[in-house]
C-alpha cells in the first residue's frame, strides 16, 4: 500500500499498534528507525524484530512495544501476552509520544547530527 504523505497520519490514527519487521536489505536498514519514530509519534506501540541490541533495549526499557523473533514460534505466546498487557495500559499512547519526542524528535536528531559534524572538523 502506498499513500500520499499527507494521508499517513489518518491511517496510523486508525490503528492500535504497528508491526514492523526489518529485513537484511540496505533500504530496510535505512528506513527502519524512521518508521519507529513515525509510529511512536502517532502513539502506536511497535511489534518488531531487530538485530540491534540498542533498539531492542530502547523498545523494552521504555515499555513502548514488543520485540520478537518471527522465525521462532516459541516467542509468539510471550509476545502476545506482552502486547495484551501493553494495550491495556492507559498511559501507553502518551508514553509512546513522549519517548519519541524525547529521543527521536526533530531537535534531538538535529543536535545529534550537529555534534557529529563538530567532531568531524
Amino acid at each position: 500500500l502506498t499513500l500520499p504523505s499527507q494521508d499517513v497520519p489518518r491511517y496510523l490514527a486508525s490503528a492500535s499498534m504497528a508491526i514492523s519487521f526489518i529485513y537484511d536489505l540496505y533500504f530496510g536498514k535505512a528506513s527502519f528507525p524512521t518508521k519507529i519514530a513515525e509510529y511512536l509519534m502517532s502513539g502506536l506501540p511497535v511489534v518488531m524484530n531487530t538485530q540491534s541490541r540498542y533498539i531492542k533495549e530502547f523498545i523494552e526499557s521504555n515499555r513502548i512495544g514488543v520485540v520478537l523473533d518471527p522465525a521462532d514460534r516459541r516467542t509468539y505466546g510471550p509476545a502476545i501476552e506482552q502486547i495484551q498487557s501493553l494495550l491495556g495500559d492507559s498511559g501507553l499512547v502518551a508514553r509512546c509520544r513522549e519517548v519519541a519526542r524525547a529521543h527521536l524528535g526533530e531537535w534531538v536528531c538535529i543536535n545529534k547530527y550537529l555534534d557529529i559534524y563538530k567532531k568531524l572538523r
